[in-house]
This record gives C-alpha cells, structure tokens and sequence, in this order.
C-alpha cells in the first residue's frame, strides 16, 4: 500500500498521511501500524481509542486514525519535526 504525507499542520503537530482508502475505513490504517513496527522491531500499545504508540521509535509519536481526519502521525516536540519527516521517509512514507 502506497502512503504520502499530505499536509503538516506545525501547530498542532499533526502529520496527515493519505493512502488509497484512509478516510473510508481503518484498514489501511492498521496496516501502516503493523508496517512501521515491523521495521522498527518495535511493539504496538495502545494510546487511547484507535491511537497507538510504537516502541523502538526515537520519537514520542501517536499513530490515530478516525474519519473525520484519516490517517495522522502526532508529534509533541516542534524541534522533532525534521527527524520525524526523515524516520517516516526512511520507512517508506514520503
């Protein structure tokens, strides 16, 4: 499945990541959270309803997904938003 970045909002410090079926269901979703882990040999947590976390990922990152947003990649630390666009581009996410 082929994933983009599609809008940074540095406010919020929101990643939107579109694929071919974000905003219709989760699927595609899920399957990017299984993809990163895999990478990273990291495990899955949970971070609150259809948010999660990824161990093994230098960054304090919140992978959620719903239908009003899609797929977004939430960053605390403005200071971390280069090293967070070159970890999503090194997994294929550009």
């Amino acid at each position: 499945m082929n994933y983009r970045i599609t809008r940074i909002n540095d406010d919020e410090g929101w990643i939107f990541i579109s694929s071919e079926d974000s905003y219709e269901s989760a699927e595609s979703f899920v399957i990017m959270v299984k993809m990163i882990a895999q990478a990273v040999n990291g495990k899955i947590s949970s971070a609150g309803e259809t948010q999660y976390r990824i161990s093994n990922i230098s960054y304090d990152l919140i992978f959620q997904w719903d239908d009003l947003f899609g797929i977004v990649v939430i960053f605390k630390d403005a200071h971390e938003k280069h090293g967070v666009l070159k970890f999503l581009d090194n997994i294929g996410i550009k």
